[in-house]
């Protein structure tokens, strides 16, 4: 009886190893089975990433629109599209939107920009340009400044912008913000400007002086003042212009005080 019970199982592969061949695998290995789907998915999916990329990098995908919403009048649209170095025709997902948004950065007339895509064809370009608000002289040449401190261009003459002087200037380079000794007579400068930009107050010099500074409405008309009691009295200064100018008078300094009180005095005398 044992000794035919002994002859059920092969004598040179034991129970466990048996049961494993029997069930498709060698012993310690993986499934045969599992192997297999294992390797027919990642095929599928490398087919599934070519076609898409075939796809996605195809002619379907080729640009036909660009799209430029712009402030500002120093750039056309296609100045704008030049400098982000996009073109019609290229693919779309080819095209690196953040290298674009950093070339239009890099031009020192545009403060902002932002470019996206705009499927299945498109391309959209918002940029933000500087604007000219005064001009310095520097090293013997005039540069235009934005209103946040930016030297946009150099030239040879003040472009018509107001000339602002008293600035010790330590570098005036272009695409830079300038560089001055006194942080604060600049941004006293730049507000000046701004509130009589707002109030419409033309200006064709901005002479900045300790305490007192003076904005030359022409060789014979200024206002006088500290810098920022102008800034803040600009109101007052709007009327007594108006009144003068009813009244065709052009020549004489207003004075400002510190409680905005306004005072002209028809002779006209330097500072």
């Amino acid at each position: 009886m044992s000794e035919e019970m002994q002859m059920g199982a092969p004598d040179e592969m034991p129970a466990a190893q048996y049961d494993e061949t029997i069930r498709g695998r060698g012993p310690g290995g993986p499934p045969k089975r599992k192997k297999k789907r294992y390797l027919v998915r990642l095929l599928v999916v490398l087919l599934l990433c070519g076609g898409v990329y075939l796809v996605m990098t195809s002619s379907v995908f080729a640009i036909k629109d660009i799209t430029v919403v712009k402030t500002g009048a120093h750039y056309t649209a296609a100045d704008v599209i030049r400098l982000s170095g996009v073109k019609v025709g290229d693919n779309l997902f080819k095209t690196s939107v953040s290298k674009a948004g950093r070339r239009l950065l890099s031009d020192p007339w545009i403060g902002a920009a932002t470019v996206k895509r705009a499927l299945p064809n498109g391309l959209s370009i918002a940029v933000e340009e500087r604007k000219e608000a005064f001009a310095v002289q520097y090293g013997g040449r005039f540069a235009s400044i934005s209103s946040t401190g930016v030297a946009l261009q150099e030239s040879g003459s003040q472009g018509g912008l107001p000339l602002v002087s008293g600035l010790e200037i330590t570098a005036c380079k272009v695409g830079q913000k300038l560089s001055v000794k006194d942080e604060k007579a600049l941004q006293d400068a730049q507000s000046l400007i701004a509130a009589m930009k707002k109030d419409g107050v033309a200006a064709g010099a901005v002479q900045l002086g300790v305490p007192v500074s003076r904005v030359y409405i022409n060789s014979h008309f200024a206002i006088e003042g500290v810098c920022s009691d102008i800034t803040s009295g600009m109101d007052s200064v709007r009327l007594v212009l108006d009144d003068l100018k009813t009244k065709k008078i052009s020549q004489g300094v207003i004075r400002v005080s510190g409680s905005g009180t306004c005072a002209f005095n028809p002779v006209f005398t330097q500072l």
